[in-house]
This record gives structure tokens, sequence and C-alpha cells, in this order.
């Protein structure tokens, strides 16, 4: 059975990965709808992204070796983009998840 839930669970990132949607969401309504809730599928859920996250590295790998090949300034300049992109996440799961 969790061979299916994989299955169909891939099929949902797959489709939905690269489109301006939430794959995330998607994969946990499509979780909630199969009853796949368990910490098997939590941990499901993590290694898909990783995946997701693997291919857009493997897709990009020319730009991100550019941006860490250059001068320190540079380098420092796109490291507090990033951070600075990812602070909300950072702060909404901050306040926001139950503990």
């Amino acid at each position: 059975m969790l061979i299916i839930f994989a299955f169909i669970m891939g099929i949902v990132e797959g489709l939905t990965e690269f489109i301006p949607v939430s794959s995330s969401g998607h994969m946990i309504l499509i979780g909630n709808l199969l009853y796949f809730k368990d910490e098997n599928a939590k941990t499901f859920e993590i290694l898909i992204q990783l995946g997701a996250c693997l291919a857009l590295i493997f897709s990009y790998w020319r730009r991100i070796f550019i941006i860490i090949s250059r001068g320190i300034y540079n380098r420092y300049l796109h490291i507090g983009h990033i951070f600075f992109s990812i602070l909300p996440t950072l702060l909404s799961g901050f306040f926001f998840i139950k503990k």
C-alpha cells in the first residue's frame, strides 16, 4: 500500500513542482485524502522535496558556481539575498508551528 501512496504522491509532486502552485500544499492535501499522515508520510515529503531541490541544483549548477566563484563582496550580497528571501518562511514557521 505504501508503494501506491508513494506513486500517487510522486505524480502529484511531479505535476505541481514546476508550475506556480504549492507542490507541498498539494502533497499535504493528497496525503490527508489518502489517510497517509504518519511519520512515514512526513519522511516521504521531506525526501521528495529534497529530490526537487537537487534537481534544481543540477539544473542551475553553472549559475551557482558563478555565484560561489565571484569576489567576496558579491558572494555576501548573494547570501544576503538568499537569507532575506527565506526570512518570511523562517518567521512564519517560528511563530505558527505548534510545538
